[in-house]
């Protein structure tokens, strides 16, 4: 059987590396295999994001609204007497930013209601921030940088500050500081509940 094999030759003076055509042509054949794999898989990428914006467009609001409600009916809140900080939909961000804000405010919901009670109420309600925080997570899927530093860890404190309250208070107070959570939390979703209005306008524009 004949082996093609790489050899020295001479031209024009000069010694030059001649490569076999056989390893040209898997060498060749390499490099359009990894650039269809890395092709398919931005495809994929944008196929899935694509299908995740749409989802805010058409289903958001609606499982939106049923988190408030939900939320709700656990208990009494006094929305018109705490102050949620304002500063954090106050800064000006694209719509990409405002839907990676909007995931990284349910991810840390989810985590303060982590230790709430097992009612049908809490299930229901983690069940549907878990389906928004998937969705709006895969609509930014690969972007980076979408939101300041600042206003992350402001978020981050904001709401690390709201798990030490719930962890300070004894047994006899625990019932206050869920309402002042509770309270917090509806706020805090109304403005994304507000923030997904807008964006689903500005999408379907």
């Amino acid at each position: 059987m004949e082996t093609q094999t790489a050899a020295w030759e001479r031209t024009d003076g000069e010694d030059k590396w001649r490569t076999p055509i056989g390893l040209q042509e898997l060498t060749s054949t390499m490099h359009i295999s990894k650039f269809l794999l890395a092709l398919c898989a931005t495809l994929l990428c944008l196929t899935s994001s694509s299908s995740a914006c749409r989802w805010i467009q058409q289903r958001y609001l609606t499982v939106s609204r049923d988190s408030l409600d939900w939320l709700s009916s656990m208990g009494k809140l006094q929305v018109h007497k705490q102050r949620i900080p304002d500063d954090i939909y106050k800064t000006q961000l694209q719509v990409e930013g405002r839907i990676e804000l909007m995931s990284l405010v349910i991810h840390h919901i989810i985590i303060l209601f982590q230790n709430a009670s097992e009612a049908q109420a809490t299930k229901h309600f983690l069940s549907d921030l878990h389906r928004q925080e998937k969705e709006l997570s895969q609509c930014v899927t690969g972007k980076t940088d979408l939101l300041p530093t600042g206003l992350r860890t402001k978020v981050t404190l904001h709401f690390k500050k709201l798990q030490s309250l719930l962890k300070r208070k004894n047994h006899s107070s625990r019932h206050r500081g869920w309402k002042f959570v509770r309270t917090q939390v509806y706020s805090h979703l109304q403005r994304l509940d507000l923030y997904g209005a807008q964006i689903k306008k500005e999408l379907d524009s």
